[in-house]
């Protein structure tokens, strides 16, 4: 049991913050989910083998790369609430693009655009859940915000196992515009961040801000320290900041771990519906299906334990999880036991994520907090990235070499378990101020 400090309770405005936060991350789950589901109608419709399909997908990492830097330098500079609204609404629009592309090169360009408010969301959402929880509820709040995210997974798996043939690959992904509505939604509700304004030299309005927020819902955001003004750091100043002596070595274990837990989703996870598609299309979409909607029990999961046992043991004991899973993903022959060890390895992996998510928001000084978040996002996206193609390559023309496919992502999730075990710092239960100096 990890002790905390005394502190605020919980307020229904925590929760408030928690849901919007949690909705941003749904829409997030239901694109990743059709882009899945998708993938044998664009297959099919434009006659493309598995290794040219893998050379489409990556747009969508590459864009999520880009839009959680850019996002994240967003969210610092034009604050929590305008970045919030602008990564929500780019993802809605582009993915209702996506679902009129004509080619596979349009496809490409608005799965590119997507990613760039699919990546965004991230430091966003992790940066205002951070700023406003008490510290002894932080992590459960972020961990609230993945259950969101495995909801609109879940959703999308349904609607992909249920009714992929009546609806069609385009109008799996017209389902991801959804977040369009997120977006706007999130202009109208979503605060501003006190601390973020005292960051940025504002102490006048983060007071004020604070008061009101205080009167209004009966919360109070403590502040640390003289508040003075911090001009917006450069990209590479940033990537000095955090490569630092000070902060190297959170850094790497926060930025690798993140990486295999991105390309395991990417690739084998994501490739699911076309790995068993030998088996036939009713058997394949049913097994995904299982499989999406088994990431919720891990999710729940951290619920409960990640301020209860701390972020570091819920973190062996995911990767470890989805570790194991990996070796019935890759040899057994029977549907149901690839569904079970793929079973295994979603539910580990997004029973980690709010760990990854509480340590990227948690480890760094609010002035870059969004910022950080977004490297660490961003250079999870190089998995993301480069997993479809290594997918797509190892499965062979006839898309049956499942073992093959697999093993790269089964030996990056035994890695990124050696990382945190060697390299990771415990965090709960301390506040943003003492974590962070």
């Amino acid at each position: 049991m990890v002790s905390v400090p005394a502190e605020e309770a919980i307020r229904p405005f925590h929760w408030r913050i928690t849901a919007l936060a949690g909705l941003a991350f749904a829409g997030n789950g239901i694109d990743a989910g059709v882009v899945s589901f998708a993938l044998p109608g664009i297959r099919t419709e434009w006659q493309l083998t598995p290794a040219e399909l893998g050379l489409i997908i990556p747009a969508f990492g590459v864009g999520q790369l880009l839009g959680a830097v850019l996002g994240g330098i967003v969210a610092d500079r034009l604050g929590r609430r305008g970045g919030f609204c602008i990564t929500a609404t780019t993802a809605g629009v582009a993915m209702g693009l996506a679902a009129l592309a004509t080619h596979p090169t349009l496809l490409g360009l608005f799965l590119l655009l997507a990613g760039l408010g699919f990546g965004g969301v991230a430091p966003v959402a992790a940066s205002l859940v951070s700023e406003f929880a008490p510290a002894q509820h932080r992590g459960r709040m972020i961990a609230w915000t993945q259950v969101f995210w495995v909801a609109g997974w879940c959703a999308a798996s349904l609607a992909g196992g249920l009714f992929a043939q009546q609806l069609g690959w385009r109008g799996l992904l017209a389902l991801g515009s959804v977040t369009l509505v997120i977006g706007v939604v999130g202009w109208l509700l979503v605060p501003e961040s006190p601390r973020l304004l005292l960051a940025r030299g504002l102490p006048e309005a983060a007071a004020a801000l604070s008061g009101d927020l205080s009167r209004r819902y009966g919360i109070h955001v403590p502040f640390s320290g003289l508040a003075r003004s911090v001009p917006p750091s450069s990209a590479g100043r940033q990537l000095a900041e955090l490569w630092g002596r000070a902060l190297r070595r959170r850094t790497f274990a926060l930025w690798t771990t993140w990486i295999s837990m991105n390309a395991i989703l990417a690739g084998p996870i994501y490739w699911l519906p076309v790995l068993l598609a030998s088996r036939g299309t009713e058997v394949a979409f049913q097994t995904s299906a299982m499989v999406g909607v088994s990431m919720l029990p891990g999710t729940l999961l951290s619920v409960v334990l990640i301020d209860r046992i701390g972020r570091r043991p819920l973190m062996l004991l995911s990767l470890g999880t989805a570790s194991v899973g990996t070796l019935p993903f890759m040899i057994a022959d029977q549907p149901l036991w690839v569904g079970v060890g793929a079973a295994a390895v979603a539910a580990g992996v997004l029973a980690a994520w709010p760990v990854v998510l509480a340590w990227a928001s948690e480890q760094y000084p609010t002035r870059i907090r969004a910022s950080a978040v977004g490297w660490a996002s961003g250079s999870a996206r190089l998995g993301a990235i480069g997993a479809p193609a290594v997918t797509g390559a190892l499965l062979g023309p006839a898309g049956d070499n499942r073992a093959a496919a697999v093993l790269p992502f089964a030996v990056l999730l035994l890695a990124a378990f050696i990382f945190v075990m060697l390299f990771a710092e415990e965090t709960a239960g301390r506040t943003l101020e003492e974590l962070t100096g």
